[in-house]
């Protein structure tokens, strides 16, 4: 790996890293806006993982991106349990 491809791995691994903390921070707090708004930023970060992973084929890109759907199908059952919790 190159030091240009180091870098923005470290800067794009610590950017997902600190909006995921804020989103969790929010989803503890069970803030209704947060799930959908979670679940559109995992999304996102997920579909430019798969566009990159099409110029470096670095397996680590698709681990991430299992985990962010993961993450996605979690928060959408918390989210739909919250919802008609506060129906």
């Amino acid at each position: 790996m190159t030091a240009g491809g180091q870098l923005f791995g470290a800067a794009y691994l610590l950017t997902h890293g600190i909006i995921k903390l804020a989103l969790v921070a929010a989803l503890l707090k069970r803030r209704l806006w947060a799930y959908p708004a979670a679940i559109g930023i995992f999304a996102l970060f997920a579909a430019y993982q798969v566009y990159r992973y099409t110029f470096t084929h670095s397996w680590y890109l698709i681990l991430l991106t299992i985990l962010d759907a993961v993450v996605i199908w979690l928060t959408w059952l918390e989210y739909t349990k919250v919802k008609v919790e506060t129906m």
